[in-house]
């Protein structure tokens, strides 16, 4: 990254790119090690996230072929003519009301940030509700076990259920944090969402997919979850 950032300055700072936007967007100039930070951020807040979320909703339907053609049947009902050299406005994906579906289930079972934040360190011995908590303990809302709670969700809590959410009054309210909440909500979430949908409408339009059983889920968490195998394997043929 030391390497590209030196290149830049030196060749072409004017490229319409991140690193491009970087170098010319500040009003003083930034330090290389300064920008060498801001586009690591980039890459894994605005990249490996949704690069996950797009892989984990694919594995979900593929393992779901019921799921799976009923979003394709929704895709394929809402654009006919759908072309990978014109890609449908995002304006539109995201008035599919299974496709947001679809994503929203995958991003309960699979959400990217486990704890919401850094947490907040008590001053004082502190009790909230039943629980005791010393002076200096950090607290933070653990986002997964909130999404993974048959109290708020019901029994079938660890299924994907994309139809949940056509029901409004299936889903608790304040129990579903992917981009955390309020002021300090995550600023790329309307990116994160139009790349997700893009990706998935793209490549379900396109191909058809089969699962291949007994392939390891187990996910890992270090900044961002992956695999731990850090692939799936499945079949892929064109609808053509």
């Amino acid at each position: 990254m030391t390497s590209l950032i030196k290149n830049r300055r030196q060749e072409d700072p004017e490229r319409k790119d991140l690193l491009g936007m970087l170098l010319n967007a500040s009003e003083r100039s930034m330090s290389d090690i300064e920008l060498h930070y801001q586009a690591i951020e980039f890459l894994i807040a605005g990249s490996d996230t949704s690069s996950f979320s797009s892989a984990m909703t694919m594995i979900k339907l593929i393992q779901n072929p019921d799921k799976l053609d009923t979003l394709f049947k929704e895709i394929d009902e809402s654009f006919p003519e759908f072309n990978i050299d014109k890609l449908p406005s995002h304006d539109k994906l995201k008035q599919l009301p299974y496709l947001n579906a679809v994503i929203n289930e995958t991003l309960r079972l699979h959400p990217i940030n486990y704890d919401i934040g850094p947490g907040r360190i008590t001053i004082e011995d502190t009790i909230i509700g039943d629980y005791f908590f010393p002076k200096g303990t950090t607290l933070a809302v653990n986002a997964y076990r909130l999404h993974h709670s048959s109290k708020y969700w019901g029994d079938d809590v660890e299924e994907f259920v994309p139809e949940r959410w056509l029901n409004p009054e299936r889903i608790p309210k304040d129990c579903f944090l992917p981009f955390s909440a309020g002021t300090r909500n995550c600023i790329g979430q309307n990116f994160a969402m139009m790349v997700i949908r893009i990706i998935v409408a793209t490549l379900i339009q396109k191909y058809k997919f089969e699962d291949i059983l007994n392939q390891d889920m187990d996910i890992v968490h270090y900044l961002t979850p992956s695999l731990k195998t850090k692939q799936y394997n499945v079949k892929i043929y064109s609808r053509n």
